[in-house]
């Protein structure tokens, strides 16, 4: 198969882009800056051509749009689309604290960068006999649950679980499956020292999601990465 993964250069994108790699999959790391990417270019040179680097700010449409023309000179077509690149700022600012800025920034990366890369990449997706889009969400968007503090990240998600419904309506019966993923509480940059999920272990459940190897047995479009399915 062959991956586009956005925000490839640490967190989950950087597992998953190592996950893919080494089963041999072809793995097209998406990041805003290659130059800083120094973790991604360890990976790359242990991985060797499996991990092909472009660059791609989800924030810039002439960068996607850009993006886009690279990977079709160059792999044809894309199997599996993650949306994975995601901003948390202002976290725990509550309204009268409220940077709106920051509110500004978050959806321009968390949800309309999703929109700006499925805009340009389902071209590419089209040609694969079986292509999936997954987009990186989070249980912090469910509107069920409205306890945490996170505004800005948790509408951004919540407004993300809305763009994929509609997604996966539009393209049904088009070949192309659409889900929205919540990996976890996870130990990365993001999720900070005290999550309790090691980042492998939703980077080998979203993998076998990917590949075929894992399949929710509901018709849910927002779902765990062991393929259970969430409330939205």
């Amino acid at each position: 198969m062959k991956i586009l993964i956005t925000g490839a250069s640490r967190g989950i994108g950087l597992e998953l882009t190592k996950k893919f790699a080494e089963q041999g999959h072809d793995v097209i790391a998406a990041v805003r800056n290659p130059a800083t990417a120094d973790k991604l270019a360890s990976l790359k040179s242990a991985c060797g051509s499996k991990i092909s680097v472009v660059e791609l700010d989800v924030a810039d449409e002439s960068s996607v749009r850009t993006a886009a023309q690279r990977v079709e000179a160059s792999h044809g077509h894309v199997d599996v689309l993650i949306n994975n690149a995601a901003i948390a700022i202002g976290r725990k600012d509550g309204v009268e604290n409220a940077a709106l800025d920051d509110y500004e920034a978050t959806f321009q990366t968390n949800v309309f960068g999703p929109v700006r890369v499925c805009k340009h990449f389902i071209p590419l997706l089209r040609k694969s006999e079986r292509a999936m889009i997954l987009n990186m969400s989070s249980a912090s968007g469910i509107i069920q649950d409205v306890r945490s503090p996170d505004y800005s990240y948790g509408m951004s998600k919540a407004a993300l679980n809305m763009f994929t419904g509609k997604l996966r309506h539009e393209l049904s019966g088009t070949g192309i499956t659409v889900y929205a993923i919540h990996p976890g509480w996870v130990r990365t940059d993001q999720g900070g020292p005290e999550a309790p999920l090691d980042v492998s272990e939703p980077a080998r459940q979203i993998y076998e999601l990917a590949a075929g190897l894992r399949k929710p047995d509901h018709e849910g479009f927002f779902i765990h990465a062991d393929g259970s399915s969430l409330p939205f």
